[in-house]
C-alpha cells in the first residue's frame, strides 16, 4: 500500500485520512473511508463526515479552527510534536491534504492531488494555503 495521488477531484479528504491513519499504524482503503464518510462526487467529503470515518475507525477527530495564524501554527506544531497527524482543509476550502512533520521551519505534507504527493513546504506557503478568508462584495479594497 503506498502513497499515490487520488484517482478525481473528490476524493481527497477520505485520501487524507487514509493517509493520517498510515502515519497511526492503521493501513486503510480510501474507497472503504469514502463508503464509511459518505463521500459524493458533487460535494466531496466535509470535516464532520471525515470525523465519522475516523471514529469507525478508532481514530478522534478533533475540528479546531482558529483566526490567528499564529495560533493555529502553534497548535499545529504541538500536534505533530506529539506524534499526530493533521488534516488541513486548503485551497479556499476545496482539498484536503494531510500534514505529518515538521523541522526547521518546514513542514511534511501528504497532497494527494497529484505526485509527488509527499511533499515539503514553507511555512509561508503552507500558510497561504491554508488561510480562508471570506470575500467582502462591500469592500472594494479586500485582497483575497
Amino acid at each position: 500500500m503506498g502513497l499515490y495521488p487520488q484517482p478525481n477531484k473528490w476524493q481527497c479528504g477520505p485520501f487524507a485520512l487514509k493517509y493520517a491513519l498510515i502515519m497511526l499504524g492503521s493501513f486503510v482503503d480510501e474507497k472503504k473511508i469514502s463508503r464509511i464518510a459518505g463521500t459524493h462526487w458533487w460535494n466531496g467529503t466535509d470535516e464532520i463526515k471525515l470525523a465519522r470515518a475516523a471514529k469507525a475507525y478508532n481514530c478522534e477527530m478533533k475540528v479546531i479552527r482558529r483566526k490567528s495564524s499564529l495560533r493555529a501554527k502553534r497548535e499545529l506544531l504541538l500536534a505533530l510534536k506529539k506524534g499526530y497527524p493533521a488534516l488541513l482543509c486548503v485551497d479556499r476550502w476545496n482539498h484536503w491534504i494531510t500534514v505529518v512533520g515538521a523541522e526547521r521551519g518546514r513542514f511534511i505534507t501528504i497532497d494527494s492531488r497529484k505526485a509527488p504527493v509527499v511533499c515539503v513546504e514553507t511555512w509561508r506557503n503552507l500558510k497561504k494555503r491554508w488561510v480562508y478568508t471570506e470575500p467582502d462584495p462591500d469592500d472594494s479594497t479586500q485582497t483575497l
